[in-house]
């Protein structure tokens, strides 16, 4: 009321399931099981309806994203998700797949999904590093709009904060490595920048809103020297590539940039424990990123983005993504409505009892339809309804890629794949995604980017079925 503030979202609970937190004292934390969350939020709602205030509720905000999986699960049962605003999450604890579900159900439930607080503890820049590894896999499957650490200021220590300094004296507040590991990617990757597919767990890409700047950031939290490779298909280097690196010894400095050979390829090297920007002036081909006949794709699962579907003698598997191999680049032929998916040693994917196989000759079986089913993902499935599937819930090299019913469950996450646009002459190593729009609707976006049940107070960005992007202003 002093200041005129009104806050953007509650959140009653922090990391309530954890077992370890109790009353007068623990720290900062409430245990509220599962169910007494719901309880409390229905008490909650009505009395912040009544306010007046257009404060949305945040949940479950447990420490481990498995729990907060239940969480959302258990909400969706009891109809208490409409209750919920903004749905929050923690990754102390955190699988890739429930990263991947977690963050699709709150987008399939049209929630805003934020990483609300996270840290990794350890030593020196070793730490700090590992707590870059977090933020990585973090936007790599639960693909947050906003990702959130634990505090800026800590005492003491060089792990939980980005600048450390004494809570009784105000003018010794000094920088930590840890901040120059974060600004290797936020000072390069804006608001408003697309985040595109990188096939590695150690890497983050995106391209700026004009889309003549891509920045590829790499990480390496081992002791040992390691190299990335960077493809580039339907994109042309323009100008001069700029690197920076934060190691042991420097922070934020910039080096010489590498280059690309004559097989359009660039070598990275990073020493250990380091991390590594490149901020490279482009030119892109092709803006269009929608499926397309003719085109060539690694298909990709959503929870672990180092593996793609291969062929190998008639066995289909995943197989960590190579971007030479034909037997991974898979191309879209019509039938129809559908498509049939033949890779570039000439095999096509065809359908048996479970798990799928590849013939050199043509079927009806063979027809497969692809259909979203949030912005990022899609479903592969035959007329029967039965998808993509990964056998037994694998995520590792060698799992059997077969056909099961899709369902609705949240192990649909295992049948959910990326496209990655490649080109089958030199392959790939990052391609964009970009949001779909079902046909017949229109979706919006506020202008960070986060997805809009409807319409909001101030700018709006309006997406059409038919690839027009408008700007609106819904009256007050």
């Amino acid at each position: 009321d002093t200041y005129g503030i009104e806050f953007k979202t509650l959140e009653p609970f922090n990391e309530p399931v954890t077992p370890y937190w109790g009353a007068n004292g623990g720290q900062e934390g409430c245990h509220f099981s599962t169910a007494e969350q719901v309880k409390f939020l229905k008490v909650l709602k009505p009395i912040l309806d009544k306010s007046g205030l257009s404060t949305i509720i945040s949940s479950s905000d447990e420490t481990d994203s498995r729990q907060s999986v239940t969480d959302i699960i258990y909400y969706t049962q009891q109809n208490a998700l409409p209750l919920v605003g903004q749905w929050n999450t923690h990754t102390y604890s955190a699988t890739d797949r429930s990263r991947s579900q977690v963050g699709s159900l709150a987008r399939n439930a049209g929630k805003p999904v934020w990483m609300s607080e996270v840290g990794a503890g350890g030593s020196g820049l070793s730490g700090n590093l590992n707590l870059c590894q977090k933020f990585f896999d973090d936007m790599h499957y639960i693909l947050p709009s906003a990702w959130v650490d634990w505090q800026f200021v800590e005492e003491n220590n060089d792990q939980w904060c980005l600048a450390r300094g004494s809570f009784a004296d105000e003018n010794s507040v000094a920088r930590v490595p840890n901040y120059y590991v974060r600004q290797q990617v936020t000072r390069f990757i804006r608001q408003g920048y697309t985040m595109v597919t990188a096939l590695s767990n150690k890497a983050l890409a995106a391209v700026n809103p004009a889309g003549d700047t891509l920045v590829v950031v790499m990480l390496n939290n081992t002791a040992s020297q390691v190299h990335h490779r960077i493809q580039l298909p339907g994109v042309k280097t323009k100008g001069i590539t700029k690197a920076y690196r934060t190691t042991n010894n420097v922070m934020m400095q910039q080096i010489n940039a590498s280059k690309m050979d004559e097989n359009g390829q660039m070598k990275v090297t990073l020493p250990a424990l380091s991390i590594v920007t490149m901020v490279m002036p482009v030119e892109l081909e092709t803006t269009n990123q929608a499926i397309e006949t003719g085109a060539t794709y690694l298909i990709v699962p959503q929870s672990n983005c180092n593996m793609a579907i291969s062929a190998i003698d008639g066995k289909v598997t995943i197989q960590p993504a190579n971007l030479h191999h034909k037997r991974q680049q898979w191309t879209l032929k019509a039938r129809g409505t559908a498509y049939t998916l033949t890779n570039g040693e000439g095999q096509t994917l065809t359908p048996t009892d479970y798990a799928l196989t590849t013939k050199t000759v043509s079927s009806a079986s063979q027809s497969f339809y692809i259909k979203p089913v949030e912005d990022y993902f899609f479903k592969i499935v035959n007329s029967s309804g039965k998808g993509f599937d990964l056998q037994g819930n694998g995520l590792t090299e060698g799992t059997v890629v077969g056909i099961y019913t899709y369902g609705n469950s949240v192990d649909a996450d295992t049948r959910n794949w990326q496209l990655v646009r490649i080109s089958p002459s030199t392959g790939v190593g990052i391609s964009a995604v970009t949001p779909s729009t079902p046909k017949g609707k229109t979706q919006y976006y506020d202008l960070s980017g986060r997805k809009l049940p409807t319409p909001t107070h101030g700018v709006n960005i309006c997406l059409t079925d038919k690839g027009a992007t408008k700007i609106i202003m819904p009256a007050l």
